[in-house]
């Protein structure tokens, strides 16, 4: 009769474990198989014991970095930058690095002079600016041309300096050269190459492309990538995708320096002109002193686009195919404008009353953090206009089809204030430490950073943050509105209700101060109904008249509502001390107890 030769039994192995208590107890289980029953000192202080644990630690270090590894071939869980930029280009997106705000100046001579007409005002002029950061450069677009006294010119400008750089072609394919430059706006870059440097005449202009996918062997085309870093480099093709530039021809990068969002200023911030001769001179090339001012805000300078906002973005450019027709395409066009926050969009069908004239209507809202406090700042206000005219209206009439009708509608913030009871077991946990936790999971969860538009405010919800708070054995929210208690007549309803809310609309919880006391708008229409075109720029009121096929105006809501009255709370929570034993003294704190009239009480726990 044949016998086993294997006096222990076999053990599968799970090639799951990889952390360092399960690699350890399997291998201890192990150790008398493969011993053969040798090895029967098993505890920790045993030598031998201790070099495995030494193995284990190694082993579970280089599991993780393999895990690691493998999470960053995906999108959704990459957390390197440089593979995240790997991936999205992949897809065909190349992430935004810094960019320099846009806007327009009016230029005239000074009243104070008396110059040779015409004078003139060459394209790269500087203008200074007194931001947040400091002072601020701008820089003019065009040339102009001021015939006398009374001649104004209104200029476009970008924030930043222009900048050149020149390389030297070796011949290769795919060429790739660094601009040994910080804050360099990758948009701005433009080239012209030199493959003859003894005739000036042979200097080209070459095309920016996003890809060389549809670049022929003779295109003479490049394309601009950013690193981890936020270096920017310039590539060139390899001979069948995009022209190679010829051996020791000079490559003449220009590109413009900014300072990212420190550039959005508010209007009437650009006051001075501090280029002189050649720059700006009159007809005999004398130097002209003018005057220059900046009737609206600058707007839509940003900073590196970080990993999560470039995936959402990415993805949404991806799947929209680059127009702008679905709900999600106005979204993800939207988001991918720097300083864009967040943005939402709904057409006819997601109105709230349907009515005919609202046939290939689109509606969007966006916010931006950038200009977060634009209810109080009328610099910020402008620039938030300023952002989406001249920007995001542009950018949306051209994807989407001539039919569509575009109207914006200011984002309105809506106070939420609650009032919520919590039982707290005083015998093991401090309620004032419990309180602030509770407090602090309702405003990370509403943070202006996780909420979206038309985000209802459920009772569950808040339930569900306090309860999920260690040392809550039960919670109720008592209050639910979107006016302060102490506010009379209180028109809340008793028990308190969900809060739905329009789409856009964003719930905030934030306690916020401020000396200033908004304008308010004077009327309020529903957002369904056509508004006039208001004449000022009080809070909410949607200023700016949509060119549209019917001339329609843009729709004027309440965009803020204004509780006087300092220390306002947006959280009030009281607390009812929960002890084992109901006694006159309450818990462990010495609070009242207001059970004692009861033997039982309801537990979560």
């Amino acid at each position: 009769m044949a016998t086993s030769s294997t006096p222990f039994p076999l053990q599968k192995t799970n090639y799951l474990s990889k952390d360092f208590l399960t690699l350890r107890e399997e291998l201890l289980a192990k150790l008398p198989l493969i011993t053969k029953g040798k090895w029967s000192n098993l505890n920790e202080s045993d030598p031998g014991i201790a070099m495995l644990e030494t193995f284990f630690s190694a082993v579970d270090n280089l599991l993780f970095y393999i895990d690691m590894q493998g999470q960053e071939l995906d999108l959704d869980r990459a957390r390197q930058r440089v593979d995240v930029i790997r991936l999205l280009r992949l897809i065909g997106y190349e992430m935004r690095g810094v960019s320099a705000s846009q806007g327009t100046v009016t230029i005239q001579v000074s009243p104070s002079e008396n110059p040779n007409y015409p004078v003139t005002v060459q394209q790269g002029t500087q203008c200074t600016a007194q931001g947040d950061a400091g002072a601020l450069t701008f820089s003019t677009t065009e040339s102009v041309s001021l015939v006398g006294p009374m001649d104004s010119k209104t200029v476009p400008i970008f924030q930043g300096t222009n900048n050149t750089t020149t390389f030297i072609s070796d011949g290769t394919p795919t060429q790739k050269f660094l601009i040994n430059t910080s804050n360099v706006d990758k948009t701005t870059v433009r080239i012209t190459v030199d493959e003859d440097p003894t005739n000036t005449v042979t200097t080209e202009t070459w095309a920016l492309v996003d890809s060389f996918y549809s670049s022929e062997s003779a295109d003479t085309n490049y394309k601009v990538q950013i690193d981890e870093y936020a270096r920017v480099y310039i590539v060139f093709g390899d001979g069948q995708f995009g022209y190679i530039p010829a051996q020791n021809a000079i490559i003449y990068a220009s590109f413009i320096q900014t300072d990212g969002a420190n550039g959005n200023v508010g209007q009437n911030a650009i006051s001075r002109i501090s280029s002189g001769v050649p720059l700006v001179q009159d007809s005999k090339g004398n130097k002209v002193n003018l005057s220059v001012i900046n009737s609206e805000a600058t707007a839509g300078g940003s900073d590196v686009e970080n990993i999560e906002e470039a995936k959402t973005t990415a993805l949404g450019l991806l799947f929209g195919l680059n127009r702008a027709i679905s709900r999600g395409d106005y979204e993800a066009l939207m988001e991918s404008i720097p300083s864009v926050t967040k943005a939402v969009a709904w057409g006819e069908n997601e109105e709230q009353n349907p009515d005919y004239r609202l046939l290939n209507l689109v509606r969007v809202c966006f916010f931006s953090e950038a200009f977060a406090d634009m209810y109080f700042n009328p610099a910020s206000r402008a620039s938030y206009r300023s952002l989406r005219d001249n920007q995001i209206r542009t950018l949306l009439t051209k994807k989407m089809p001539i039919s569509s009708r575009l109207v914006f509608v200011d984002p309105q913030f809506v106070d939420i204030f609650v009032n919520l009871d919590v039982g707290v077991d005083t015998t093991q946990y401090d309620p004032n430490i419990v309180l602030d936790q509770v407090r602090f999971n309702i405003l990370n969860y509403y943070n202006i950073s996780n909420v979206v538009f038309g985000q209802d405010v459920r009772i569950s919800s808040i339930l569900s943050l306090a309860n999920a708070v260690d040392g809550v054995s039960w919670a109720k929210v008592t209050r639910l509105y979107t006016t302060p208690p102490n506010l009379p007549p209180d028109t809340a309803p008793n028990p308190p209700l969900d809060l739905v809310l329009e789409k856009w609309k964003l719930p905030t919880f934030a306690d916020n101060t401020t000396s200033v006391t908004p304008t308010l708008p004077t009327t309020v229409l529903a957002p369904y109904l056509q508004g006039l075109t208001p004449v000022s720029y009080n809070i909410g009121q949607n200023d700016i008249t949509v060119v549209n096929p019917d001339s329609q105006s843009d729709i004027l809501v309440g965009s803020f509502n204004y509780f006087p009255g300092p220390n306002l709370q947006h959280i009030s929570i009281s607390y009812t001390a929960m002890t084992d034993e109901p006694s006159p003294q309450g818990g462990y704190f010495g609070h009242p107890n207001p059970e004692t009239d009861f033997t039982t009480y309801s537990s979560l726990e």
